[in-house]
């Protein structure tokens, strides 16, 4: 009919604009070159979005490609789409970046509106997996989590990151492993104890003994204040 080109053709008898057209014409052009993945999508194991995000990877790279075809398909197969757009970017930088090494370490905080802060940079894999070991010990799953319902993993390490400065700027040394607790305490005997000096005598009520609690044990607040002096605070939950 007239048409210069499968992309002039399929834009004048579709819906779609001339560039739309030609990514499509791509598209099956890269399907037909590769039959194991048309026969994956012929049964709908994949869509056209998973071929679309491989082929536009696979650009340049055909080599590539085919060495890593089969380990990138099985991928895919337990992807959705989005995920799988992310795992092709991914294995294209990849092939274009060499490995980092020692000298590209860095980190930082980079502050965004309100004073708030994104972490950025590249840790070696020993920082890693130090990292990882730190932020479980100062901050495992919480045991109580609070009317507010448990931390999550990011919540926990944004805790646990605070706690280290803090211990840095206090003094903290790591000769001798840092107190931490779970305290709870009555609200008014905790008034009470606070503003005992500022209260009428007739106010200053003796303190119940089991109404507070270290670890679940019964202490008073005095002797709560002596144990854990030096230690900063991680969290303070009001249950209503």
């Amino acid at each position: 009919d007239g048409a210069r080109s499968a992309q002039t053709w399929l834009a004048g008898h579709a819906p779609l604009t001339r560039t739309d057209a030609g990514q499509v014409v791509l598209d099956a052009r890269f399907r037909r070159a590769h039959a194991d993945l048309a026969a994956a999508v012929d049964v709908g194991a994949l869509t056209a979005s998973h071929l679309r995000s491989m082929r536009v990877a696979a650009r340049g790279l055909d080599d590539e490609f085919a060495a890593c075809k089969d380990t990138l398909l099985d991928h895919a197969l337990g992807q959705t789409a989005t995920e799988f757009a992310e795992t092709m970017k991914q294995w294209r930088e990849l092939l274009h970046h060499r490995e980092p090494d020692h000298g590209d370490r860095g980190f930082r905080i980079r502050r965004t509106l309100g004073g708030w802060g994104v972490p950025d940079g590249l840790l070696d894999p020993e920082i890693c997996a130090l990292f990882d070991r730190c932020m479980a010990d100062l901050h495992p799953p919480d045991a109580d989590p609070g009317p507010e319902g448990p931390r999550t993993a990011n919540q926990r390490g944004a805790d646990a990151f605070g706690d280290l400065c803090r211990r840095h700027l206090g003094g903290h040394t790591g000769a001798a492993p840092a107190t931490t607790a779970d305290v709870v305490v009555d609200l008014s005997v905790l008034a009470r104890h606070r503003f005992a000096d500022v209260l009428d005598p007739a106010d200053r009520w003796p303190e119940p003994w089991n109404r507070s609690a270290i670890d679940g044990r019964p202490l008073s607040v005095a002797d709560a204040e002596r144990l854990l002096c030096d230690s900063p605070f991680g969290r303070i939950v009001l249950d209503e």
